[in-house]
């Protein structure tokens, strides 16, 4: 997990998913801060393994973390954003696209 992000944010987080959907998330996550898949392979992979309890809590602390990382993550922080607002309003039930 990138040190940025606190370590409380991810024990909450993972407090909440069973092993398998832990592995599943952070993997998911891992790739798309690096750029190697799109939102929508992210959101494929992420939200079964998130359910709706782990949505909000990826949100408000991603969000948090991402708010302060300037330019180079701002591509994803738009991504994000959109993420969060489709679960917020119920239009993620697939990936887009």
């Amino acid at each position: 997990m990138p040190t940025a992000l606190s370590s409380a944010a991810k024990d909450a987080l993972f407090a909440r998913l069973e092993p398998a959907a832990r592995e599943t998330y952070w993997d998911a996550l891992s790739r798309f801060l690096r750029f190697e898949i799109d939102k929508g392979e992210f959101e494929r992979l992420a939200l079964p393994a998130l359910g709706a309890d782990g949505v909000a809590l990826h949100n408000s602390e991603l969000f948090r973390w991402t708010r302060h990382r300037g330019r180079a993550l701002s591509r994803h922080w738009r991504l994000l954003r959109r993420f969060a607002d489709d679960a917020a309003s119920g239009r993620s039930d697939g990936p887009a696209g």
